[in-house]
């Protein structure tokens, strides 16, 4: 598969930060339709960075596979332009895991936003080598926060499509030091997470709170551009810190470091 150019143009539709607060966690929230300025150009930046270092690249000489990796890799963004400092981050870590090989992504979000500024304080997990159709089955992923609060629709994966619209799946609500999985993982799955799904444009508009193919039905006939997991409701709570692990998209799962190599 040849490597794709980024699409970096995506709308920034906001709603009233006033539709949710901690206490009104079940109103239709103003992020799932969040794709700003800042976070799209963190991510072109993210996506241009990678590909002057990814080997696996039919465009780099000096790559083994002239046709591309064919399995997904990530790598990490945040926050880079904006009123709001510092920015965030987002690492590897060896101390905390929801599995045996004691690997997690650590997101760490410092300083609070609004959407005057664009949430310019996030941070999170770009893939690299996605399929351009969408999965067949839905992803998902564990996560784990330091405090309980509403969720401000973080930590959500999100897949962008050439439609310009997009799908995501994130939590509701954080419980403080509970390993979660939105998915079937162990030990304790969500359990609204078959229906944590949101969608913006295609044929759909917005719908909140929704099935993965109900929303992924919203975009027939475009193909997946992007996808990620961002972190960035420090809007409704900061400073603050997710972990992420066992990361699952088109049957690849990735938990530590070695899920990046070529293979």
């Amino acid at each position: 598969m040849k490597k794709r150019a980024f699409v970096a143009t995506f709308a920034a539709v906001f709603l009233s930060a006033s539709a949710i607060s901690p206490a009104a966690a079940d109103d239709p929230p103003p992020w799932s339709i969040l794709m700003t300025d800042e976070l799209s150009q963190s991510l072109a930046a993210d996506e241009a960075l990678f590909a002057t270092t990814d080997t696996s690249s039919p465009l780099d000489p000096t790559s083994m596979d002239s046709n591309g990796r064919q399995t997904i890799s990530v790598s990490f963004f945040a926050g880079h332009i904006g009123p709001v400092s510092p920015s965030g981050s987002a690492h590897w870590i060896n101390t905390d895991s929801n599995d045996p090989d004691s690997y997690s992504v650590e997101i760490n979000i410092p300083a609070g936003g609004t959407p005057a500024d664009g949430y310019s304080s996030f941070a999170g997990i770009n893939f690299h080598h996605v399929p351009p159709v969408a999965p067949a089955n839905p992803p998902a992923f564990d996560y784990k926060t330091d405090r309980t609060s509403a969720s401000g629709g973080s930590p959500r994966l999100v897949i962008v499509f050439s439609d310009h619209g997009n799908i995501n799946l994130r939590p509701n609500a954080w419980v403080q030091n509970v390993w979660t999985s939105e998915g079937t993982g162990n030990p304790t799955p969500d359990p609204l997470f078959a229906t944590n799904w949101d969608n913006n444009g295609g044929s759909c508009g917005f719908v909140y709170q929704t099935t993965y193919n109900a929303a992924l039905s919203c975009h027939a006939g475009a193909t997946v551009t992007a996808a990620f997991i961002v972190s960035d409701s420090g809007w409704v709570i900061h400073p603050y810190k997710n972990w992420i692990d066992n990361i699952q998209y088109n049957g690849q799962v990735i938990s530590l470091p070695p899920d990046n190599a070529n293979h």
